[in-house]
């Protein structure tokens, strides 16, 4: 270090400080390098030097310079999953000398102390009769620190307590995640995650994850070692949840909302996960039974030999398309078939009833057989009613779903015939500029089509994306159908039935976003899934039909007695902040702790930070000629972030974002209005400007999915 003063060797000692996780040796760039990234005036070393090679290097234009000061910073921390914004935020607070005292077991513990105030610890015994230890949150000491220590979250709290002073509805969703990237997933870390909250808090607050609690995530390698697997680990947490010492069914939870008490009681209104998961809760055989249906008693698997022995006509398989057919399952029915499955349990365990007998009679219920299953619980059982089970919408329609097949089938009839398949859309997808807020993860759809992932599909038969990247691919691939093969009449079978399969996804959206009532949602998605599903066998036959290509019509009923669409979009996103600090955590034994300590840091930071249901965002400035207005370049409206240039509709009006604007607790978009051109499709157009600035009410006002200038001043527009 001569060549460098001791200031400098101080301050890469803190900067290596930060990183006392990481072994030094893995730092393969000098000191010298390291110190070229930083701004210097009294650095010794001629530019163009490097000390570890010794040899002069060609002076860099200042492009390329950039790029290689970023990739200096990248390896600062050896973290992908930490953006280069990130670091850059890190790299001034570090000159400013704002890194935090003490070692790192001081910063681990204060990394945790959140964590105390809410973690339990249940002791069981695995199935070899080992003791190992489950930490999670205990859900009243966790509503009540969240509702301590963020205002934001009181205040929704106590606006909710206002208006609900009887018997509140709790959701309660699960999902598995695994951590790693998408396609290289590590399954030996894979966890499920369990989230809860209440009806009563509004729209607002159910499509916010930070308004959720997290009390669980729990390695599957975990629950899969103890006897009754993870249905075992929730009836665990709900016994605790709602029959504790401050259950939400018993004393109920106080809390205190601005000075004033309030008891917290609540119902299990909904459980909610995908079919994966209600398996696994709920000890049904799953989607590949005899019995693939939750919901009604009458459907059975495809292609079994069992309807061509029933003389009443009743049983029908997952293939049939006539919503009239379907048998509703009861709670009385669902108590029998336990009743059943437990009196045959009791009779092998006596010796009277022969291994494959018991098998059978399980099979012919749906159900598996876990003592400690929480179906088979005398007391948590009583809480899982038909009307609270919740199959997911998501998952259903999106997630290997029945979109998901209908897209992947329609690619391979056009690549077969047009030469017109998963190439010519991934290169259709490219050039597209779409919303600010969602730009950079829009950008890279055509990946979901690109070779790699094609040839998986080709693998395991499905499109390779999470539910966030489908639902902006079937806008996108739409359009693609319109433009490339709505006109060729060898496709006309496959186009409508893609088509069909779109407008089921069409009335989902309408009705999620409030745009339409539940009960006539409920009502135009067994009605429209119908089509679908008959349109698809017309095309494709009964091949490619799976149980998920049913479960439509399942949501549709639990719409009718239902409040709002839930689904697992929030479980997704929830998944993302503790996605990236499971990949960081190395230690199984501590696996569940450090991820819950994670995400609650994370989410209480978050609360702190959370602002009114309508705002402007960033820097503001008088509107002229206007005193009480105000304007910006972005606003945040329920949740959704609008910017200037974003590409926007009203109803059949179409403009560009030319400024945001704030009135009192109103707010309005500044429009550059553009005129139609020509109608491609009813979900899609060609528009030009035609030189008016109007003012749209921001709360009607919706964002395009995507825009594409194809001549000056002349776009086409994309709408969901």
């Amino acid at each position: 270090c001569k060549h460098h003063d001791l200031a400098y060797f101080a301050y890469f000692t803190n900067i290596m400080s930060c990183f006392t996780n990481r072994k030094r040796s893995s730092m393969t760039l000098c000191i010298a390098c390291m110190l070229r990234s930083i701004p210097s005036r009294t650095c010794m070393l001629k530019p163009g030097h490097c000390l570890h090679s010794h040899t002069p290097r060609i002076m860099e234009r200042p492009q390329a310079k950039r790029r290689r000061e970023n990739e200096t910073l990248k390896s600062l921390l050896a973290d992908k999953s930490i953006s280069l914004h990130t670091l850059e935020r890190l790299l001034p607070k570090l000159r400013k000398g704002d890194t935090p005292a003490g070692t790192r077991y001081q910063l681990l513990s204060a990394y945790k102390e959140r964590l105390e105030h809410v973690v339990v610890t249940e002791a069981l015994l695995d199935s070899k009769g080992n003791p190992v230890n489950w930490d999670f949150c205990c859900p009243s000491k966790l509503l009540q620190y969240m509702v301590d220590v963020c205002p934001p979250l009181e205040e929704i709290y106590a606006q909710a307590a206002n208006e609900n002073r009887g018997e509140w509805k709790c959701v309660v969703t699960f999902d598995e995640f695994v951590p790693g990237d998408k396609l290289k997933s590590n399954n030996h870390r894979k966890a499920m995650t369990l989230c809860f909250s209440f009806l009563e808090l509004g729209r607002r607050a159910l499509v916010m994850p930070v308004c959720w609690m997290f009390p669980v995530v729990v390695r599957a390698v975990l629950y899969n070692s103890v006897d009754g697997g993870f249905s075992n680990f929730l009836k665990i947490f709900l016994r605790r949840m709602f029959f504790g010492a401050n259950g939400l069914l018993t004393a109920g939870v106080p809390l205190e909302l601005f000075g004033a008490p309030f008891l917290l009681k609540a119902s299990l209104s909904n459980l909610l996960s995908d079919g994966d998961g209600l398996r696994a809760a709920l000890c049904w055989k799953g989607a590949n039974s005899l019995r693939p249906c939750m919901k009604h008693w009458n459907v059975t698997k495809k292609g079994t030999a069992i309807l061509d022995h029933d003389g009443s006509a009743e049983l029908v398989d997952v293939t049939c398309s006539d919503f009239n057919a379907f048998k509703r399952q009861s709670d009385e029915d669902c108590k029998a078939n336990i009743a059943v499955v437990v009196a045959a349990a009791r009779r092998r365990g006596a010796a009277r009833l022969t291994n494959t007998m018991f098998d059978t009679i399980c099979t012919s219920r749906g159900l598996s057989y876990h003592e400690k299953g929480i179906v088979f619980d005398p007391v948590v059982g009583e809480l899982i009613k038909q009307g609270v089970i919740t199959i997911d919408w998501v998952h259903t329609v999106l997630c290997d779903g029945t979109f998901s097949v209908e897209c992947r089938l329609l690619l391979e009839r056009s690549q077969e015939k047009l030469a017109k398949g998963f190439p010519c859309v991934a290169a259709f997808l490219q050039g597209w500029r779409f919303p600010m807020d969602k730009h950079m993860e829009m950008k890279v759809l055509h990946r979901v089509f690109d070779d790699f992932r094609h040839s998986y599909c080709e693998t395991h038969d499905k499109l390779k994306a999470n539910a966030s990247e489908l639902l902006s691919v079937y806008g996108l691939v739409r359009h693609w159908v319109a433009v490339e093969l709505s006109g060729e009449p060898s496709m006309a079978n496959e186009v409508a039935s893609f088509n069909h399969c779109c407008e089921v996804i069409d009335i989902m959206l309408f009705t999620k976003r409030g745009k339409m009532a539940m009960a006539t949602g409920s009502r135009l998605l067994k009605e429209a899934h119908q089509r679908s599903l008959e349109n698809h066998k017309l095309c494709y036959g009964t091949e490619y039909i799976k149980p998920k290509h049913h479960w439509p019509f399942d949501v549709a009923d639990q719409w009718g007695e239902h409040e709002y669409v839930l689904d697992a979009f929030l479980v997704e996103k929830a998944h993302l902040q503790a996605k990236s600090i499971a990949d960081r955590t190395a230690n199984p034994l501590q696996f569940e702790r450090s991820v819950l300590a994670g995400v609650l840091n994370y989410q209480v930071g978050r609360l702190l930070q959370l602002g009114p249901q309508q705002q402007l965002l960033g820097k503001s400035s008088p509107f002229p000629g206007f005193p009480d207005s105000r304007v910006a370049d972005n606003l945040c409206i329920d949740g959704v972030t609008v910017s200037v240039g974003d590409f926007a509709y009203l109803g059949v009006k179409v403009g560009r974002v030319a400024a945001c604007v704030s009135e009192g607790d109103d707010f309005f978009l500044v429009v550059d209005a553009l005129g139609l051109v020509t109608r491609i499709a009813d979900h899609s157009g060609t528009y030009a400007f035609d030189n008016r600035r109007l003012v749209w009410d921001a709360r009607n006002a919706q964002l395009a999915l995507a825009w594409r200038e194809v001549a000056p001043a002349c776009f086409t527009v994309i709408f969901f």
